[in-house]
């Protein structure tokens, strides 16, 4: 407990010294806000556009809490199909790979104009980036060691009880690692969605802010997404330290 809190001291200072060095950059370089503006700039626009600010933060976390449960959900059940069915992973999975690969910012533009600007086209966008991340993570921790299924065996347990008292436990923090994986990238997923086309949200309020070249609001609404996404992995890593105590210790 004592290194974690010197840990977070220490995070806290390294990001103060970052901050006053960018501001004393700005001042003494001389850089425009336009171009680059400083702490004291984006925090005084957090403080003049809060209101603005919390009304689109709460549009974007909406839509990144429920693409993530739809991407984790659909990644875990994936996970455990492909894994118990050969013939399904050799069927389904270099389909899904295919789709992975595509760059969501270019599919982007198509989820709008089949599901339009509201927030399904987000919530489908986050959700198609979470679910392999996390599907992987589960399928590998599904993965148990040959001897503790030959002992399973012997013991007469049957596949249902291999299932729930061997191979879900032995998966929890595999699958806990792509959830936490895919905190962030629901972020990223719901931003594009933002970016390329949607009435409400931050992503969408720094379009704005770009197109009127105001730069600080534009920094404020960053910083704004930024600390919800640390905040969100931050809780489910809370989560999982609390149903898996036996895991990890720090």
């Amino acid at each position: 407990m004592k290194f974690i809190e010197k840990t977070k001291i220490y995070s806290i200072f390294i990001i103060l010294g970052m901050l006053v060095f960018w501001q004393l950059l700005v001042k003494i370089m001389d850089i425009p806000p336009l171009t680059l503006p400083g702490p004291t700039d984006i925090i005084s626009s957090m403080i003049a556009q809060r209101a603005v600010l919390i009304k689109h933060s709460l549009a974007t976390c909406i839509a990144v809490i429920e693409g993530f449960l739809v991407g984790g959900m659909t990644g875990i059940i994936l996970g455990v199909l492909l894994m118990y069915y050969e013939v399904l992973n050799k069927a389904l999975m270099p389909i899904l790979v295919f789709f992975q690969t595509m760059p969501k910012v270019a599919i982007a533009p198509l989820v709008m104009v089949w599901f339009g600007l509201g927030d399904l086209s987000k919530v489908i966008l986050a959700s198609t980036i979470v679910f392999f991340a996390v599907m992987i993570n589960t399928m590998d921790g599904l993965r148990i060691r040959p001897e503790y299924y030959d002992l399973a065996r012997v013991y007469k347990a049957s596949d249902w009880q291999i299932m729930m008292r061997i191979r879900i436990w032995n998966a929890l923090p595999n699958i806990f690692t792509g959830l936490r994986i895919g905190t962030t990238l629901a972020v990223i997923g719901v931003t594009v969605a933002e970016f390329v086309g949607s009435q409400e949200g931050l992503g969408h309020l720094m379009v704005l802010y770009q197109a009127y070249l105001k730069i600080p609001h534009m920094f404020a609404a960053i910083v704004a997404l930024s600390i919800f996404g640390y905040l969100f992995y931050e809780v489910l890593k809370m989560l999982e330290k609390k149903l898996l105590p036996w895991y990890r210790e720090e």
